[in-house]
């Protein structure tokens, strides 16, 4: 965009304004690594700035986040006994041999799962009168907290603790794109919250 610098800035955090290293002039494994960083410790700077390069480098950044999971999941279930990695002692091999396969699909059902996600959570802002900004402002925050993903992997502490700061990330980084207040994201994420709990309720029934 013209006007609108996007150098990345050499230092330890960012300032409004900014442009975050992934999404400036250059895509290194440094700037995916440092955006990382900046999205898990400090959201509300991370996700404040200006976006730069369209949707392609937000979901770039999700799909690459989710691929890492991916590769460390297929290699806890190659080398870790069935009996550690899903807590069942009496699991069949063949069982164990079709979740390695399917392993493979999860990072078309992740990103998918962040489209959905984005998409439920910008009409609810919507409906709570906090949509500022396009849809494309929800697309980049659902994708950027995708970051603690990795956590996942550490059993139901890692899950939840994903969970919750999936969610953290979310709320914080809704008010930022959208410009409005705390209290209209954090309902937002919420209802989300409470929605897809309970689908998942009705869905195991």
């Amino acid at each position: 965009m013209k006007g609108t610098s996007t150098t990345v800035p050499d230092r330890t955090y960012l300032k409004p304004g900014d442009t975050l290293p992934w999404e400036g002039t250059g895509r290194s494994l440094g700037s995916l690594v440092k955006t990382w960083a900046w999205v898990i410790a400090r959201p509300w700077q991370a996700l404040e700035g200006p976006a730069q390069g369209g949707w392609s480098r937000p979901v770039l950044f999700a799909v690459l986040v989710n691929l890492v999971h991916t590769i460390l999941l297929w290699a806890m279930m190659r080398w870790l006994p069935p009996v550690i990695l899903l807590g069942q002692p009496l699991l069949k091999p063949s069982t164990v041999e079709l979740a390695r396969r399917l392993v493979l699909l999860v990072p078309l059902v992740n990103l998918v799962g962040v489209l959905v996600q984005a998409g439920i959570l910008h009409v609810l802002l919507k409906l709570l009168g906090g949509a500022r900004r396009g849809f494309m402002q929800s697309l980049r925050v659902a994708c950027y907290a995708q970051a603690p993903r990795p956590l996942a992997l550490l059993g139901i502490p890692g899950q939840l603790g994903y969970l919750f700061w999936n969610l953290g990330i979310l709320a914080i980084g809704l008010g930022k794109a959208h410009q409005v207040g705390w209290r209209t994201p954090v309902a937002a994420v919420v209802i989300y919250l409470v929605v897809t709990l309970g689908l998942s309720g009705w869905f195991r029934v």
